[in-house]
């Protein structure tokens, strides 16, 4: 198990807007699963979090144990070993560096969901693409980023994105932005799951999610219902998908895709409404 590891900027990030307790309750889960190995048992925002930071650690523990067992077979040059020992390890130790260099392009903080830094291979298929003449990236203005967001009217403050990518130099973790739509879409996911989160926390209504990948919202008098597509529990522990102002029942089957809507006459998903 590790004796420490880098609490990222990107951990910071998707704990803003919940309170102190559950802020609390996800550093304490992700520490316990750094150092004792112990997955916790955890729901509703919680959850969230830790299965979002999860591969992180986990890669941060698989250096770990690949550094426990180089350092096993000792590195080193003896005194005594010959000419052809000592350029073997020579050899090794310029190995050892060229990995110590990844680890502190790790430590900068990786967003999640984003890369593990720019390897061979990557720096390799950049220079092909400049080379084949691939449009390279621009920054784009506060106008341009309030017009999209305007357009898909998902409340993200423009300037506060400008902001925070141009305090990184316009980077993804440690690579370099390619797409900044696609950045502001995971910004407008990330503030949704936060408001699904704290209104589920709201309503008293817990959303957990079994093996198989289902989401299920637990109601306080133990009702379950299985949630589908787009579907969300609201701040009044309401069942509903979409924009749509009409809740679902609880007993309703899940919704089956994006272009469904509920019929309170057929008690049914409907389409072509």
């Amino acid at each position: 198990m590790l004796t420490k590891y880098t609490f990222f900027h990107s951990f910071h990030d998707a704990l803003q807007g919940v309170d102190d307790a559950t802020y609390g309750r996800c550093v304490r889960a992700l520490s316990e699963y750094a150092f004792t190995g112990v997955e916790p048992q955890l729901t509703g925002a919680d959850l969230m979090f830790f299965t979002l930071a999860r591969p992180l650690i986990e890669v941060t523990l698989k250096r770990a144990e690949a550094g426990r067992l180089g350092g096993s077979q000792g590195v080193g040059i003896s005194r005594n070993s010959g000419n052809q020992n000592a350029t073997k390890t020579i050899a090794n130790q310029k190995q050892i560096n060229s990995k110590t260099i990844g680890d502190k392009e790790e430590e900068k903080g990786i967003g999640v969901g984003e890369g593990n830094g720019i390897g061979i291979e990557e720096k390799g298929k950049k220079e092909k693409e400049n080379k084949e003449g691939v449009r390279r990236f621009s920054p784009p203005s506060v106008g341009e980023v309030e017009a999209y967001c305007l357009e898909r009217r998902n409340g993200i403050s423009p300037q506060a994105f400008i902001d925070f990518y141009a305090s990184k130099g316009w980077k993804v973790g440690s690579s370099p932005m390619k797409d900044w739509k696609a950045a502001v879409r995971t910004w407008e996911q990330r503030r949704k799951q936060e408001q699904q989160a704290n209104a589920t926390q709201s309503s008293g209504v817990r959303v957990e999610t079994d093996k198989m990948g289902n989401r299920i919202a637990v109601y306080p008098d133990g009702c379950k219902a299985f949630l589908g597509v787009g579907e969300y529990i609201d701040s009044n522990g309401y069942r509903r998908y979409g924009t749509s102002k009409t809740p679902v029942p609880r007993e309703a089957s899940p919704r089956p895709g994006e272009g469904y809507t509920y019929s309170k006459g057929d008690n049914s998903w409907v389409t072509g409404v």
